[in-house]
């Protein structure tokens, strides 16, 4: 994450550990003054709403035509690099909650509000995320709906964001021209 974000990734990485240690109940004041203090300044620069309407805006396009086949997917709230191979489970058209906040996501000792989402966020990693696209190309489950998938997330263990393949093939300038005849 600090490779490829730099100072951002510095203060998420330092943000996780802080609330893993919180949840563990062995976080410093100081270290729980840092998670309210960083929480509370990304909210009052959270620029995700533009994100959210242009990401709506863009589903209105397709909302309605069934001229041509497509299916809107949406990736949950809680989006993980994590470990995977749960069973997953389908919403069309809304925010997938929880119905109790979850203890081992909620930090309750900042917000009071019971119509807030903190803790009711439901997720998935992208390894089940991805198997979910496929079965929905595969079923078309999903044509002309607006969907998501979401998991337990039972390990929330962080894993690489992206992945190499190395699938044994050479280079193309390796290969020789398949146009000669013999």
């Amino acid at each position: 994450m600090e490779e490829r974000l730099g100072p951002l990734g510095e203060g998420l990485r330092e943000l996780r550990t802080i609330r893993q240690k919180s949840m563990a109940g062995i976080a410093s004041e100081d270290e729980n003054k840092f998670m309210r203090d960083y929480l509370d300044n990304a909210f009052k620069g959270d620029y995700s709403q533009t994100f959210v309407k242009a990401g709506r805006t863009t589903y209105m396009f397709f909302e309605g035509n069934t001229s041509w086949n497509w299916s809107y997917v949406s990736p949950p709230a809680l989006y993980r690099p994590c470990a995977g191979g749960e069973d997953y489970s389908i919403s069309y058209d809304n925010l997938p909650l929880t119905a109790e906040p979850q203890a081992g996501h909620y930090q309750g000792w900042w917000k009071h509000d019971p119509k807030d989402l903190e803790g009711r966020l439901k997720g998935i990693s992208t390894i089940d995320f991805s198997r979910a696209l496929v079965d929905d190309a595969e079923s078309r489950d999903g044509l002309h709906k607006h969907w998501t998938a979401t998991t337990e997330l039972k390990d929330d263990t962080p894993y690489p964001s992206y992945v190499n393949f190395d699938l044994g093939f050479a280079p193309r300038s390796v290969y020789k021209s398949q146009s000669t005849k013999e």
